[in-house]
């Protein structure tokens, strides 16, 4: 495993938010992270998700990190990490494929990931896809769906789709 930068571990350590001093150090390591765009920071950035937030807002910061890196890197540290971070983060690794989703070349860089990775990672794809293929309460919802659902259809497809 590469070493963490000094950023990633003031994240690590602060992303708790337990009082004001861990909220200042977060928003300097959001700010240190977002300057530095390093990929072994990812790891760490996908890690502090909480659904568990009280102030759900200041993880807004870190879903717009997320945005800066490039699609491919970010979509595989994302697939790499899912099993462990969906426990504790469900609501915001869903959001996190809702942006990728829709969106046509990160969702072809998260398919990618997904059948490169172990089954137990793909599986974890293929259930957030799921979810979201389901969801068809508004018409935003619907169009989600629709393209979950051809993701879904292309991770299944096998090698042939992973030039889409």
């Amino acid at each position: 495993m590469t070493e963490e930068t000094r950023a990633a571990a003031m994240l690590r350590s602060s992303s708790r938010l337990r009082d004001d001093a861990d909220f200042e150090a977060y928003e300097r390591a959001v700010e240190l992270l977002a300057e530095g765009l390093d990929p072994r920071d990812l790891p760490a950035i996908y890690r502090a998700f909480d659904d568990g937030t009280e102030d759900y807002e200041v993880f807004w910061h870190l879903v717009h990190v997320v945005d800066k890196y490039d699609w491919r890197t970010a979509a595989k540290v994302y697939v790499d990490l899912l099993p462990e971070t969906l426990p504790k983060a469900h609501e915001w690794m869903e959001l996190l494929a809702i942006r990728q989703v829709n969106h046509d070349e990160a969702r072809g860089f998260l398919l990618e990931a997904a059948r490169a990775a172990p089954a137990l990672n793909r599986d974890a794809v293929r259930s957030l896809l799921v979810g979201l293929a389901s969801e068809r309460d508004s018409d935003a919802d619907r169009a989600l769906a629709l393209k979950a659902e051809q993701a879904l259809q292309d991770l299944d497809g096998g090698p042939e789709q992973q030039s889409r």
